[in-house]
């Protein structure tokens, strides 16, 4: 177990801060006040990810739905037949997910998280994310908003395509894992609904460092790139 108290947190936020100005990066400090939990990080950033296609639901209900196409193909064509092979069998795109689990047991069905590629139709999204201490796990933890360009929030399933995975050949999570990766919480400083990475691990996770003179950078560079913020690796150098 690695947790840290709100004063540590507090320090190394400042820290990392210094950081982020020496090499003109554009995170800054929230500071509501005094309050214990209620300063956190701020960075945004703008994204482009193919949010036209909907995910795929139920993906075993759609591979058995090709399988049976594919069947049928070499079958005498009933009226039945002809009007199933006249359906469209949505085919999901190169996908990739994150492979953090949490215990969440709300769903049994599949779904794919797609990412834009060229062929697809894609969209600019402006993202802010906020690194906030958590006061009953005494971690870190990752919040954060999506903006379409007309303003308009990004819904939860849609946010999932925002995951870049470690593991490029595992393309398909279920839904309750990815509820228990990612879910819609209140922020506990603006009291808005806003999506989070769980932090029911980020502790374990960060044990598995070893020593850090900076957790939350740690905790950044490790957790980040799963939503695609990605440091300068002079961060690690200048600490």
């Amino acid at each position: 177990m690695c947790t840290m108290t709100w004063t540590e947190f507090l320090d190394e936020c400042n820290e990392f801060l210094k950081i982020s100005e020496k090499l003109n990066d554009t995170w800054s400090l929230y500071k509501k006040n005094e309050n214990e939990g209620n300063s956190f990080l701020i960075h945004k950033q703008k994204i482009t990810i193919n949010i036209n296609q909907p995910p795929s639901d139920t993906a075993n209900q759609s591979n058995e739905a090709k399988s049976e196409t594919a069947n049928q193909s070499n079958e005498p064509k009933s009226e039945t037949a002809n009007q199933l092979n006249n359906e469209t069998v949505n085919e999901d795109d190169n996908s990739e997910i994150i492979e953090m689990e949490c215990h969440n047991k709300e769903s049994t069905n599949s779904i794919a998280i797609e990412t834009a590629n060229e062929d697809d139709t894609s969209e600019i999204i402006e993202m802010e994310y906020h690194i906030v201490y958590s006061i009953s796990y005494q971690v870190p933890v990752l919040y954060f908003r999506a903006y379409k360009s007309d303003g308009s929030f990004l819904e939860l399933q849609d946010s999932w395509r925002l995951f870049r995975s470690y593991d490029e050949n595992e393309t398909i999570r279920t839904r309750a894992d990815m509820l228990s990766i990612l879910t819609q919480m209140e922020h506990p400083v603006l009291f808005k609904p806003y999506f989070a990475l769980h932090p029911c691990r980020t502790s374990d996770i960060l044990a598995q460092t070893g020593s850090s003179s900076n957790r939350v950078l740690t905790f950044i560079s490790l957790m980040g790139p799963y939503l695609q913020i990605y440091l300068n690796n002079k961060y690690g150098l200048l600490l």
